[in-house]
């Protein structure tokens, strides 16, 4: 049996109002047409995938999923759009304490945010997820063991919710032997006291799989946002100071032109396989969970590397 949880407000700053400066994004170009009405989330045992919808204040996926490896196919209903995370609680770690330290990771103080994401790395695994949008959707794929997972439906948006979650339970296993084949390799690296991204090509596939591992001190994400054509690197480390001190530039000024598409985060040590369906075209690669040393998006500090999909 499945569980949900919803609540209202917990006030602050959004950990996802800082990307792009939500304004910013608003008005952009969308990267596709608009999804249909959400289908019934369903579960394909043999080859191993689960259909998932992010509704507005609700999420739809089945309550018992396949182990093994398993490939999620994400999308939501809402234009704007929203993070699926997947996430393993440690033992004796509730769901209600892990949505606490959640909320707080939106807090107006670094500090607050930094000690709640150290609670978040203390007290679970990050499996990965998709952020997608009402015209972008996308797949990852993870390896499960047998146990209880939890699909937390975040508004990377909003300072003022608590997200749905649904706790899921593997019940057999899938006919999925292998991780699909890849087409690019992105790497979560760590350069002193700073996590970076490694990619042996700028060059990325538009529509392909691609292999995060996240050999970094904390957990990170590998999520895509369309830029400008002509976008910098002193561009974005111009708009992210801007970000990192509360004054994001306006949407005619913004480098970045479309909401966010990728991988949510990964747990120092794992990897997952990122499916993308991208117009091709100039793209920054970002990371923005909070930093638990800094109480900041790592791409604020230069995690960041604009790439091209073609």
């Amino acid at each position: 049996m499945s569980t949900s949880h919803s609540s209202a407000a917990r006030g602050g700053l959004s950990r996802r109002g800082f990307l792009a400066g939500s304004a910013a994004v608003a008005g952009a170009t969308t990267l596709g047409l608009a999804s249909g009405p959400a289908a019934a989330a369903t579960t394909s045992w043999r080859s191993g995938e689960v259909d998932v919808v992010l509704n507005a204040d609700s999420l739809t996926v089945p309550s018992e999923i396949p182990f093994g490896v398993v490939t999620f196919n994400v999308r939501t209903t809402v234009q704007n759009g929203r993070s699926l995370l997947l996430v393993r609680l440690h033992e004796g770690v509730s769901v209600e304490d892990y949505l606490a330290n959640l909320a707080r990771t939106s807090s107006r103080d670094p500090a607050e945010r930094a000690e709640a994401a150290r609670r978040l790395a203390e007290d679970s695994d990050y499996l990965g997820g998709s952020a997608v949008s009402g015209g972008v959707s996308t797949s990852f794929t993870q390896v499960l063991t047998q146990g209880t997972y939890h699909l937390i439906n975040f508004n990377y948006a909003s300072a003022s919710e608590i997200p749905p979650v649904r706790e899921v339970r593997t019940a057999g296993p899938c006919g999925q032997i292998r991780f699909p084949g890849v087409d690019d390799l992105i790497i979560h690296r760590q350069e002193g006291d700073q996590p970076v991204f490694h990619l042996p090509s700028t060059r990325l596939k538009a529509s392909g799989h691609h292999l995060v591992l996240n050999t970094a001190r904390y957990g990170n994400e590998a999520v895509l946002a369309r830029v400008r054509p002509g976008t910098t690197v002193e561009d974005m480390r111009e708009y992210y100071a801007k970000m990192k001190s509360g004054n994001p530039p306006p949407p005619a000024e913004s480098p970045v032109v479309s909401w966010p598409c990728g991988l949510s985060a990964i747990s120092p040590g794992r990897s997952a396989v990122l499916r993308t369906d991208l117009p091709a075209g100039p793209y920054v690669l970002f990371s923005y969970i909070i930093d638990p040393v800094t109480g900041y998006p790592p791409a604020y500090d230069g995690m960041f590397q604009l790439v091209t999909l073609v």
